[in-house]
């Protein structure tokens, strides 16, 4: 009996056209869903696809074979119908060769394919993580003591920002940090020279740090506005204290009003003058309102207001002068950094290089060094290697993409013939690999872009749970809607 399709699963399932999006929330029939769009691409009655021009890509080896055992089934299930169909009896040969496989697993083939292009040794194998910690302290210590040996001011220099009572250690663990990021990103090395260069900006409100902090601070002055307008509301139902209270309320809000203004276009001087222009004044009350409740709330407001004016004080409490002298001297700091960064980095390629052993962070990177070359205008370019890999599939589908990273997302990108045709699937509600460095902004940002009726970019959601009882529904539905917002978790609850 075939299966009662929701219109979303539909949407899902049969949208071929452009870049598509499908947001899966649990148990919304995700599997069942991906495996029927496959059967559909290689049955579809006009150009069918072989199910080895498909790319499949799942986050785990065990789902991996559960989606290739369900697509077998489903073609034997239709092959119990129509057992001399020659299209079908090809698609259930190919399967054997069909690329379905964990991202590690596809990076890993890509490398030994063109093991030449890329100077690695075909027959290298996968190091555990045990002998790979190993070489990291051997690499590590090297490093250093070459640093030590140059007798370098700037090392050294660096390592008094850094010690503490246990001497390197924290040097050499940000050394570690710092790596393990630029394992993530598509081209380390020209991330490293972006970051510094940010440490050359002499316009502080336009540094990265400057707009952290106004972002951070614009938050502060619309709650001080919503605390300000809250009381001026309360006291309407109190004229003797509204005449009493409100001036110093209403120069209250035109404080924020003013701060909220500057943010805009002003320098950095300009907003911190607006900041400390705060006249602090007294809330006087008429005699006989000690314990009136409007006055105790709206009394407990200006508190709040005033520790919020203190917050913003202690934010902008530098001069565009120091923050820019501050910015020169750390441009010193993070250049010596960095480079002790490349130095680990090469020293522990080439331990690994003499034990012929790669990383699977190593193979990501090795797969993206052959795809893509950076690209100012445009983020990145696509290799001939690219175009030749993007060739042999005719759709890309990924799974779980909401803990992909910079890194595998350009690898996509490389292997899709130019985003028209990949399809996404995930469900930033359930990322939980934040600690190994995936970025689920790289959901969000499709899902905000995506639009439900889209041509070349399509969002679909599949918001219905066919797993779970009501009850369970209505209980999690009831408390992450109370704690999930853009601000807290990236998205609405919804």
């Amino acid at each position: 009996m075939s299966r009662n399709w929701t219109p979303q699963q539909k949407n899902a399932i049969y949208a071929t056209d452009g870049s598509v999006l499908v947001s899966a929330a649990a148990g919304s029939g995700k599997t069942a869903v991906l495996v029927e769009r496959v059967i559909k691409l290689i049955t579809r009655e006009k150009n069918p696809l072989d199910v080895d021009r498909l790319l499949i890509v799942t986050f785990t080896r065990a789902a991996a074979a559960e989606m290739r055992e369900r697509i077998q089934a489903a073609v034997n299930k239709l092959l119990e119908d129509d057992p001399y169909n020659a299209h079908l009896l090809a698609q259930r040969q190919l399967l054997y060769s069909a690329n379905i496989s964990t991202i590690d697993s596809f990076c890993g083939d890509i490398v030994r394919e063109y093991f030449h292009t890329l100077d690695v040794a075909r027959d290298f194998r996968i190091a555990d993580e045990g002998e790979l910690e190993i070489l990291r302290q051997e690499a590590l210590d090297n490093t250093f003591e070459s640093f030590y040996d140059s007798e370098d001011d700037c090392f050294y220099s660096l390592l008094d920002l850094f010690k503490g009572k246990q001497g390197d250690q924290k040097l050499r663990e940000t050394v570690l940090k710092i790596s393990e990021f630029l394992t993530t990103q598509p081209f380390p090395d020209k991330w490293l020279d972006d970051m510094l260069e940010n440490y050359s900006e002499t316009d502080i409100e336009k540094t990265v740090w400057g707009k952290i902090i106004i972002d951070y601070a614009l938050s502060a002055v619309l709650h001080g506005i919503n605390l300000t307008e809250n009381s001026i509301l309360r006291l309407k139902d109190d004229e003797k204290l509204q005449d009493a209270v409100e001036p110093l309320l209403v120069g209250d809000l035109a404080y924020f009003t003013l701060v909220q203004l500057k943010f805009v276009s002003s320098s950095w001087d300009e907003i911190r003058q607006a900041i400390f222009s705060f006249e602090t004044g007294r809330m006087k009350s008429p005699k006989g309102y000690k314990d009136n409740p409007i006055k105790i709330s709206v009394s407990s407001n200006r508190d709040e207001v005033k520790e919020t004016v203190k917050k913003l004080q202690s934010l902008f409490f530098w001069s565009e002068e120091d923050a820019r002298l501050e910015l020169s001297q750390l441009h010193r700091f993070i250049s010596t950094l960095f480079t002790l960064v490349r130095a680990y980095d090469k020293k522990l390629s080439e331990l690994k290089a003499k034990k012929n052993i790669l990383s699977f962070a190593d193979i990501e990177s090795l797969t993206v060094k052959l795809l893509a070359k950076p690209d100012d205008d445009n983020g990145y370019t696509k290799t001939v290697q690219a175009q030749e890999i993007s060739n042999r599939f005719d759709a890309v589908m990924v799974d779980e993409f909401q803990d992909v990273n910079d890194v595998q997302d350009l690898i996509f990108k490389s292997v899709s013939n130019d985003e028209s045709n990949l399809f996404v699937v995930g469900d930033v509600k359930q990322s939980i690999y934040g600690f190994r460095l995936a970025r689920p902004e790289l959901f969000l940002e499709k899902y905000r872009t995506y639009q439900k009726d889209g041509e070349s970019q399509q969002r679909i959601d599949l918001d219905k749970n066919f797993r779970s009882r009501p009850e369970v529904l209505a209980g999690a539905n009831y408390v992450f809607r109370k704690l999930m917002s853009p601000e807290l978790g990236g998205i609405a609850y919804d």
